[in-house]
């Protein structure tokens, strides 16, 4: 009882009076300090467990899983299981499918002696981010037994994906609808550009839940519909959190920072969720002191919270405030925070402005080299457009050259802007010469860019 009232202290002054406690005490015992965030204690509690059973190995196994990074300690600790139930395998399926290691956990789920619809549908959901829609579909019609979450699951696919058509196909062959998948078609509508759809079904709804109300208020405020979002918003029997920061953030995406903020001061309850959409529209409108000043008063600014850092960074580098941006990247660094793309976008941008060439070069080696993901065509737009401010005209087109992928239009307009700049003809002509192959799509930029370059510089002759 004291557990799941997140009495700690008196859950372990209680188990601590038990002269021999079960293995159920030491289980619940363990669980709780493992959700309370006490990680040691909660292994500490397995290691002297004297008769730990298949619940107690599945729960060290999710606290495993749940540290960052420690995916492959959930795997050895799975291996080691003395016996396994079907909630052991469904919890480390769904540990490798929510660490993006879908092939592993569909490994894993083929050699399940008994497949059911949890470990089912765990693998379907995975498929919504990282797999091909056919890869759901061969799954979803291979099940023997499908339940009303194994098909709503299977229609989210869909919608995730931009099948719309294949998800109403699925919704009108489902066995029977309830609330969950009615609320899933109508997201489904919403999200694909669909709002007067989305709305028919709401109107159909034989039973409505809050979930089914945001879902609807967030699809016209998004689509700027806002007369239509404030009607449902003053019609709703029921509001949380997401209730108002649906419509603070539809609002701030539109540019309407008074709007945003007149709804943060009616909110009854700050919660963290407003906090960090307000700091995003106070970055959008470019007024950083405020954007700071939300992003300080955020209680849950833990390590999972890597946005609202981006969104504060991001915003001082655009708005020329290039040293704050720097310190908060370091400030994040130290709070053990690790960067994204999106946090080094951010920061080479800094870069660019102030043409901080060394510093910028070591950052960009860093991000294969220390942080494991691939640099980004941003990325190498602002190491061009350093590099050319620097003067080092030669390196930037090779950079270009060399990009791993494609060189998109910014890039060589980047390069022509600093030919111009620096009357660098040969260069520029053959920039120009590259550039006609990116421009089908995007008009005459780079022979405006040219021409331009050669007219100042027949003046000037």
């Amino acid at each position: 009882m004291y557990c799941a009232c997140g009495s700690l202290g008196e859950a372990r002054a209680v188990f601590h009076g038990i002269a021999q406690p079960n293995t159920v005490s030491w289980n619940i015992l363990a669980a709780a300090c493992a959700q309370a965030g006490e990680i040691s204690e909660s292994r500490a509690l397995f290691d002297s467990n004297p008769r730990r059973d298949v619940v107690s190995w599945n729960s060290l196994m999710i606290l495993a899983a749940s540290e960052e990074g420690q995916i492959a300690q959930s795997k050895s600790i799975f291996d080691s299981m003395p016996e396994r139930d079907p909630q052991v395998w469904n919890t480390m399926i769904t540990a490798y499918t929510q660490t993006g290691y879908v092939e592993k956990g569909k490994r894993l789920y083929e050699k399940m002696p008994l497949q059911d619809t949890v470990s089912s549908t765990a693998l379907l959901a995975a498929y919504s981010q990282s797999s091909s829609v056919q890869d759901a579909q061969h799954l979803f019609h291979s099940l023997p037994y499908k339940d009303g979450v194994t098909w709503t699951t299977m229609l989210t696919v869909f919608a995730q994906k931009g099948e719309i058509c294949l998800a109403e196909e699925l919704y009108r062959r489902m066995p029977q609808w309830d609330v969950v998948s009615w609320t899933a078609m109508m997201w489904g509508f919403a999200a694909n550009g669909h709002p007067g759809r989305a709305k028919g079904m709401f109107d159909l709804m034989p039973q409505r839940n809050l979930v089914s109300w945001n879902s609807i208020l967030s699809a016209f405020a998004q689509q700027g519909e806002f007369e239509h979002a404030t009607l449902l918003f003053d019609e709703m029997p029921l509001r949380d959190a997401l209730t108002w920061t649906a419509m603070i953030a539809a609002h701030a995406q539109h540019g309407h920072l008074g709007e945003a903020k007149a709804f943060f001061s009616k909110m009854p309850l700050h919660h963290a969720l407003s906090l960090k959409s307000m700091c995003q529209a106070y970055a959008s409108a470019g007024e950083t002191g405020n954007a700071k000043r939300m992003f300080d008063s955020i209680p849950e600014r833990d390590a999972f919270d890597l946005v609202s850092w981006n969104t504060v960074i991001a915003a001082y580098a655009q708005n020329g405030h290039h040293r704050e941006a720097f310190e908060c990247f370091r400030l994040m660094s130290l709070e053990g925070l690790t960067p994204d793309e999106i946090t080094f976008s951010a920061v080479l941008a800094a870069c660019s402005h102030i043409g901080l060439m060394d510093v910028s070069v070591s950052w960009f080696a860093c991000i294969g080299g220390d942080f494991g993901f691939c640099a980004t065509g941003d990325h190498y737009c602002s190491m061009v457009d350093i590099f050319a401010r620097c003067g080092r005209l030669d390196e930037a087109a090779e950079l270009v050259e060399s990009m791993p992928f494609w060189p998109g239009q910014v890039a060589w307009r980047t390069l022509l802007g600093a030919c111009r700049t620096q009357e660098q003809i040969n260069l520029a002509l053959v920039a120009a010469r590259r550039a006609p192959e990116v421009e089908s799509q995007g008009g005459p930029a780079a022979y405006l860019l040219l021409a331009n370059l050669l007219s100042h510089s027949s003046q000037r002759e």
